[in-house]
């Protein structure tokens, strides 16, 4: 290994103290521990290209060995739900799968991940008869983050969609104990839109949002996050049209702004639901134009990127380049900075068949995400992958558009 700048945090211990943005010029190797997470054509940075990142002093010396870096936080990814179909729950193998999740975060360069359960095997979903279930995988998550609260930020996901299970009321209470009780710093992956299950009480999902904005007004370490699917731009909407999906999300994000648009709302996938590479022409215009419409409307509304570098559905980029869709978002990133956050909407699958293949297939993902990454100006890089998933914790102390000067516990 030849020699490098080791670059550090006033904290010695902390080796997430600071962000590299400046001009983009990185480590030729990056590392976590003694595993190398991805690579670089660059060298290492000189401290002029570094800013007084959140107040943090920076210092650097000569050493012998790997650059230690951690840069990325990932807003969106899965802990996925391990029961089996008797009702049972199978928990050695939760926890080597979170273990499989820690390996994964250790080859990527992910520092800290926002996670959120998800149900998806065959026949074995929560029922009227096994209702409990609901409350199981958020347990799961919750363990995660207690077990590993340097990596694991636990979003609530736990509750269903549809009053058959739970009431509006129940629901909230649900949540509101999860925020209050257990620690839970968001809310979601509401698929609310998307995956042909939609949720298409309007009321109920306001209400989600209701509970975030209550929380966050009467509490001032750190705010908590809606993360919604919804799409809007799909081929394929699933169960609602794509005019019906628009119209209904422009009514749940007109009542958040009324109310004083006291929650940070993320839209998973930017709104484009599955398939999003194979928007083209017209379509991409028109979805095109209601993201330039959100993002000049509200300010509290941010984008996630996730799952959009999955090989080998290719959205933002292919083997070839940039796709249509790509270039359009990585000009938006350019424009709009601050509102498009890093996600890989990782799924650590109950099948050992899946899962060792699985690590294969997401650092796959990586390589074309380096590459749009790119696409969007090495200058954004600090921005999507670190600084954008901080403010959306932020409390409501702070101005849109500066980079925090507190390290909120997320």
């Amino acid at each position: 290994m030849e020699e490098h700048e080791r670059i550090k945090g006033f904290r010695e211990e902390d080796w997430t103290a600071w962000d590299i943005r400046g001009d983009g010029r990185n480590a030729s190797e990056l590392w976590i521990g003694e595993t190398a997470c991805f690579l670089e054509r660059r060298t290492v940075p000189r401290m002029m290209d570094i800013p007084m990142a959140a107040g943090w002093g920076l210092m650097a010396g000569p050493m012998m060995g790997p650059l230690v870096m951690k840069l990325r936080n990932d807003i969106h990814s899965h802990h996925v739900w391990a029961g089996n179909r008797d009702g049972s729950t199978d928990t050695a193998e939760m926890s080597t799968r979170v273990e499989w999740l820690l390996e994964y975060m250790s080859v990527s360069g992910v520092q800290r991940m926002a996670l959120s359960g998800l149900y998806k095997w065959d026949g074995g979903g929560p029922t009227l008869e096994r209702p409990f279930q609901f409350e199981e995988l958020d347990d799961t998550v919750e363990q995660a983050a207690v077990d590993y609260p340097d990596a694991f930020i636990p979003f609530v996901r736990g509750f269903p969609l549809s009053d058959a299970y739970m009431s509006t009321e129940e629901m909230v209470e649900y949540i509101q104990g999860k925020l209050e009780d257990d620690g839970f710093r968001g809310i979601g992956e509401v698929i609310a839109r998307g995956h042909g299950d939609d949720c298409t009480d309007v009321e109920r999902l306001k209400a989600i949002c209701d509970v975030a904005i209550a929380f966050n007004t009467t509490h001032t370490e750190y705010s908590v996050p809606v993360l919604f699917h919804w799409d809007l731009g799909a081929v394929d909407a699933g169960g609602s049209s794509i005019d019906t999906n628009w119209d209904d999300f422009q009514e749940l994000l007109d009542h958040v702004a009324a109310s004083g648009f006291n929650v940070n709302i993320i839209l998973g996938h930017c709104g484009t639901g599955p398939g999003g590479a194979s928007l083209a022409g017209e379509e991409l215009l028109t979805y095109l134009e209601k993201l330039d419409h959100m993002l000049d409307t509200y300010p509290r509304l941010y984008f996630d990127i996730a799952g959009m570098c999955h090989v080998p559905s290719y959205d933002l980029y292919d083997p070839l380049g940039p796709t249509d869709l790509g270039s359009a978002i990585a000009e938006r990133i350019r424009t709009w900075p601050d509102r498009f956050i890093l996600g890989f909407d990782v799924e650590n699958y109950n099948s050992t068949e899946y899962i060792d293949p699985a690590m294969e297939r997401y650092t796959g993902d990586i390589v074309f995400y380096e590459m749009f990454r790119e696409e969007c100006g090495a200058t954004r890089g600090g921005d999507l992958e670190r600084w954008n998933a901080k403010r959306v914790f932020e409390p409501f102390t702070f101005s849109l558009g500066v980079p925090p000067e507190s390290d909120p516990k997320v």
